[in-house]
């Protein structure tokens, strides 16, 4: 079979499916190529000087030029096409492990000259993540340099059935030629990159940005920053993100810009490369650095190593970095704090960073200006040249216009960031739903909008946007966060954990801080904070202890408005962080039920615990109930301290034994709940089923008055705000803070029941209840078994063993099923949603449950005590009628119960509007209950007296 009939096969088949590829070595001493595609790339490189130097390797010193890299690129093209045995290249995945030089450079166009898709892949990648990519981007070969050819072989020798390595050896020299490269017409070109994201709230997904796409963002660059032949870029940058491949790699090469590549980063070594052309001793060998971006990491990182310099080179760096000399420092990937900004301007004589704002999918959609005045801090400025972009308010889903950044309160409105252009990616690879799922269509019928999960504000900042560039104009952006991760719904108020990250990293005492939200039972959400303490930080507390919580509130307390300042504080060796230098959120997990407990000897300076009545103690604001809270991480300081991009190794996304210890017993105690109030459910069902089905009862449908009491404690369950009360005191709190946000006591703001109801689904106690003991109370499939029976007129009637069958009494039979059970169900849950809000000033006044620290430890106890007891009376009954009426139906309610529930959570969520999981569940049990209903009444279908009691059991 030939690798394309094979390949064919294998995309009929899943992803993670095996296919045959190629195995071959790819000597550089293959026949010179003269041709190159005509792309838009290649047409740059061919007007540059071809005696200018295009890559520079610092470690080495070696240094290739325009024309060295033109002919390097053209050869390598011609042996990848040979070593493809007749394979057609274009539009092909073709994945690499390269490390960062001239071979990258040389591999990467390559690739692209055969129109082909480029797949660069992170060399500090665990082997399962590297699979994974190859298989999901279907990749027809994995090219490999001879430093990560092992790895190459371990990564395809498991779970793959061929090696498809093609060894790129060193290119020590350029390509020697007097040929002149000549470029092709192209028909239809297929090239482009794919690149990974950082996947943390899913499997990461293939981005595909093919030619046209990279081309626009280039020429995007080169337009805002003024790439140009006499830059001379410092690469220190991962190259499988878009940072390091667009902004510091193929936009350069677009310009005719040296790229000089320092990886993995090095402070000192940076800090050398910087003074070097202005030390004596090296002032004639080595040319300036104009061009510097990297992330904020990075920054932080030599300005702790600044100090450490001599004076000889703090007084070259000082000359180096400043304007004069460092054209361009941009920060991007993550939140500049603006103390490192100001500490970066001092030694560097008044260089301002210039921050921005991208993502993999858009390449750079926002920048600040190249004049000082249009570098903002904390703003990532202006749509670039090309991008359209607009905010959405995430309250309303409206466009928020220019002119219309405040409501008519004068308060701030915020939207989600959507972009539109061509420098937008294509699609996310062999995953339509997710491309479609982050595309709005424009009303305006002039394409589609990209939602990039982003909200930011517009803001009118005094003397910017009046530059000298023309795209800088208008309120510049300032990004609050992520939908997902950072924006903290806190008592109704929504808040930027970039905002008070920024001001915590302004205090001298933090040296690093990520913030982010924690569940609370009162407001929805606390804002809680990770904080990696200075040295100044460590005696800087109270009476010279280490600075905490209460310390934090003292400092920020003018800054920040209470109910943003964080109410958990942990102080921690190390704070998780991408490749790319980007705090990991998802990596700072924790278990909302531990109990937090201060430091020995700082009682007099904790607040009250989280479950305290807030009513008591009204006179602190918000911001006082604080603690130390003892929370998981998913590694350990010593394993993460090793996997940062400044020693080029990646984070491990496999928890630590001690997040899932957490995330088990989380698990275990709703489970508990779910047993014992299952018990307790079915137990209350079978008991208003015993006293309300007589002989000649008014009502013969057996199972009404258990829904009707179910659906009454479903009701005030859903309605109740005082037992699972996020908030309480906090109308009276917020009328201290903002007296003009209540009217006649009354807070404005309420979390909306929507909001209510979510964050209660997540305490394991109203799961227990709502679930295990309102979903065993009543009985979807009981009441479809009543409608069948009527329909079919085998109900009893009054007075009347079976009825003869007559189609008008199935009609009018059933009808007086369905209007009965449906209109006392409907007003039972109304009657119960009243019943809580009659009781909430009641409820409200009652001592607070601590169910984290009694009631879900005493659940596991109870739950499975109860349920072994149940069992044991099935096996040993006190009388042998038990068993059917009562015993097996308590054996089997906690199976049936925790089924449900498994399906509801797995599969509730494919369908937005509608419960397909509860559907399944309602439907199986439907079933089962037919079945156990026929069998019941098949006369000889069941043997024996335990056999039918189990069947009985089974139906209950």
């Amino acid at each position: 079979m030939s690798l394309r009939a094979a390949l064919r096969q294998f995309t009929k088949r899943p992803v993670s499916s095996n296919f045959p590829r190629l195995s071959c070595a790819y000597p550089i001493s293959a026949r010179m190529a003269s041709t190159l595609p005509k792309l838009p790339l290649f047409e740059a490189i061919t007007r540059h000087d071809p005696k200018s130097t295009a890559v520079v390797h610092c470690p080495s010193g070696r240094s290739f030029t325009y024309g060295e890299l033109l002919h390097d690129v053209a050869d390598a093209t011609e042996q990848l096409k040979e070593k493809a045995k007749g394979n057609s290249l274009p539009g092909e995945r073709i994945a690499f492990l390269v490390e960062n030089g001239y071979d990258y450079v040389v591999t990467l166009l390559s690739i692209f000259a055969n129109h082909s898709i480029a797949v660069p892949l992170c060399t500090t990648f665990p082997n399962h993540e590297l699979r994974y990519i190859i298989d999901q981007s279907e990749a027809l070969m994995l090219l490999s340099s001879e430093k990560f050819k092992e790895k190459s072989l371990d990564v395809t020798k498991e779970g793959l059935e061929h090696q498809p390595i093609v060894a790129v050896e060193k290119i020590t020299e350029g390509k020697k030629s007097s040929e002149n490269i000549t470029l092709e017409d192209v028909k239809s070109d297929q090239s482009g990159m794919m690149l990974y994201t950082s996947g943390t709230t899913s499997r990461p997904k293939g981005v595909l940005l093919p030619s046209s796409v990279l081309t626009a963002q280039c020429q995007s660059l080169i337009k805002a920053w003024n790439y140009s032949p006499s830059d001379r870029l410092l690469h220190c940058l991962p190259l499988h993100h878009i940072h390091g491949t667009v902004n510091a790699l193929l936009t350069p090469l677009f310009a005719g810009s040296t790229i000089e590549f320092l990886f993995p980063f090095n402070a000192q070594a940076v800090w050398e490369r910087f003074a070097a052309p202005f030390l004596k001793s090296d002032a004639n060998q080595v040319e300036k650095i104009t061009f510097f971006t990297v992330v904020p990491t990075i920054y932080q990182r030599l300005l702790q190593t600044h100090n450490e310099l001599s004076e000889e080179l703090k007084a070259a760096v000082a000359q180096a970095t400043s304007q004069k000399n460092l054209r361009l420092n941009i920060s991007g990937s993550a939140a500049l704090p603006t103390p490192t900004k100001k500490a970066w301007s001092e030694i560097t004589s008044g260089n301002v960073l210039l921050e921005r704002y991208g993502m993999t999918e858009v390449g750079m959609a926002l920048s600040c200006g190249l004049d000082f005045a249009d570098r903002v801090d904390g703003s990532v400025g202006w749509p670039l040249p090309t991008v359209e972009a607009r905010l959405v308010d995430t309250e309303t889903n409206q466009v928020i216009k220019e002119g219309e950044e405040l409501d008519k309160d004068g308060k701030e409105r915020q939207g989600e960031i959507q972009l539109r252009g061509p420098t937008i990616f294509k699609e996310y690879w062999r995953n339509p739903e997710a491309t479609k799922a982050e595309h709005v269509e424009g009303e305006d019928g002039s394409g589609r909008w990209f939602k990039t999960g982003d909200v930011a504000v517009r803001r009118q900042v005094e003397g910017a946007g009046k530059g000298s560039q023309e795209w800088a104009r208008g309120w510049p952006y300032f990004i609050l966060g992520r939908k997902s991760a950072d924006i903290i719904k806190t008592g109704g108020e929504k808040v930027s954990a970039l905002e008070i990250e920024r001001e915590m990293l302004s205090l001298p005492e933090i040296d690093e801080c990520a913030v982010v939200p924690l569940p609370s039972e009162k407001w929805g959400q606390k804002v809680a904070a990770v904080v990696i303490l200075s040295e100044q930080g460590k005696t800087a507390g109270k009476g010279g202890k280490q600075y905490g919580p209460m310390d934090l509130r003292r400092a920020l307390k003018e800054r920040i408005a209470n109910y943003k300042i964080p109410q958990e504080m942990k102080v921690v060796d190390d704070i998780p962080r991408n490749a790319m230098g980007k705090i990991n959120k998802k990596e700072l997990d924790h278990d909302p039920t531990d109990e937090a407990r201060a430091p020995e000897g700082e009682a007099d300076e904790r607040a009250p615990d989280d479950d305290s009545d807030l009513d008591e103690v009204l006179g602190p604001p918000p911001g006082q109930n604080l603690e130390e809270r003892e929370w998981t991480r998913r590694e350990s300081p010593e394993d993460r301290r090793s996997q940062r991009v400044l020693s080029n190794e990646n984070s491990p996304n496999h928890p630590s034994g001690k997040a899932k210890s957490s995330h088990l017993l989380t698990r275990l105690y709703t489970i508990s709940y779910l047993i014992l109030f299952s018990i307790f459910g079915t137990l209350a069902r079978l008991g208003v089923q015993w006293i309300t089905n007589y002989p000649n009862a008014p009502v013969i449908v057996s199972e009404l008055w258990a829904n009707v009491g179910g659906c009454v404690v479903m009701g005030f369950l859903q309605e109740d705000r005082a037992i699972f009360e996020p908030r309480r005191g906090a109308h009276l709190l917020h009328a201290l803070q903002d007296p003009e946000n209540h009217v006649d006591g009354k807070e404005k703001h309420a979390l909306p029941q929507k909001e209510d109801l979510k964050r209660k689904k997540i305490i394991p106690l109203y799961i227990g209840l709502s679930v295990g003991f309102c979903g065993s109370f009543t009985s979807f499939s009981s009441f479809l078994r009543d409608a069948f029976l009527a329909l079919s007129n085998d109900l009893s009637g009054k007075n009347v063993g079976h009825l003869p069958r007559n189609a008008g009494w199935s009609v009018s039979a059933v009808l007086a099923v369905l209007i009965i059970e449906i209109g006392l169900s409907l007003s039972a849950f109304s009657f119960g949603t009243h019943i809580a809000i009659a009781t909430t000033p009641l409820l409200a006044r009652l001592p607070k449950i601590h169910s984290h620290r009694v009631l879900d430890p005493l659940a596991v106890f109870l739950g499975f005590g109860c349920w072994l007891g149940a069992i044991v009376l099935a096996i040993w009954p006190p009388h042998n009628q038990w068993r059917g009426e009562v015993v097996f139906a308590l054996v089997f309610a906690p199976l049936g119960c925790v089924l449900r529930f498994f399906l509801s959570l797995k599969l509730n969520s494919k369908i937005a509007k509608f419960p397909v999981g509860t559907f399944a569940a309602n439907v199986f049990g439907t079933v089962v209950l037919g079945m156990c209903f026929d069998s019941q009444h098949a006369g000889a279908g069941v043997a024996g007296i335990a056999g039918c009691q189990l069947v009985r059991g089974l139906l209950s």
